[in-house]
C-alpha cells in the first residue's frame, strides 16, 4: 500500500512539473558597499532598478522601474529577481525582447526613505532576451506531417 502512494505521490509531482512556465523575470546579484569600500554586512537595504529602452539617442527611455528591500549578507551579497519586485512605473511585460534594446539603471538606498544613489547603467546582453521565447507565435511542427512523429521500437 505504501508503494502505491508514493508512486501516486510521484505521478503527481511529474504531472504538476511539466505545467511549469518560464518567470518574467531575471537574476540580478550585488556586493552593497557604501563610499569607503566597506560592505554592509546582514542588514535591509533598497536596490532599485530602471529598465531602459536603448532607443539610439543619449537619453534612453525609461519603460520600467522597481524597487526591492533585501538583506545583504556577511559578506554584503544580494540577490533579486528583477521584475518580481514592488513595481514603481511601467510594466515589466511591456519590454520587447525581440526588437528592443535595453539598459539597466541600479540605484541603492542604505538607510531608507528616498536617498539613492545611482550606481550607473550596463547594457543587458543574450540572457534576458531569451523571455522572448514566450512570445513565439509558430509552435507547431516544422513540416506539421503526423505520419513522421510516430515511432515504432522493437527488441
Amino acid at each position: 500500500m505504501k508503494k502505491h502512494i508514493l508512486l501516486l505521490l510521484a505521478l503527481l509531482a511529474f504531472n504538476f512539473s511539466t505545467f511549469a512556465q518560464a518567470p518574467a523575470a531575471f537574476k540580478y546579484q550585488g556586493v552593497a558597499r557604501n563610499a569607503n569600500g566597506e560592505v554592509y554586512k546582514g542588514q535591509a537595504i533598497q536596490p532599485r532598478f530602471i529598465l531602459l529602452e536603448e532607443d539610439g539617442s543619449t537619453t534612453p527611455t525609461p519603460i520600467y522601474e522597481e524597487q526591492h528591500t533585501v538583506f545583504t549578507s556577511p559578506q554584503g551579497i544580494f540577490s533579486v529577481n528583477i521584475g518580481e519586485g514592488t513595481p514603481i512605473q511601467g510594466d515589466f511585460t511591456g519590454a520587447d525582447w525581440r526588437n528592443r534594446s535595453y539598459s539597466l539603471q541600479v540605484k541603492f538606498n542604505p538607510s531608507g526613505g528616498n536617498n539613492f544613489i545611482d550606481l550607473g547603467k550596463s547594457r543587458l546582453l543574450s540572457v534576458p532576451y531569451a523571455l522572448h521565447a514566450e512570445t513565439v507565435s509558430n509552435t507547431d511542427d516544422a513540416d506539421a506531417d503526423p505520419n513522421n512523429e510516430i515511432q515504432t521500437i522493437s527488441t
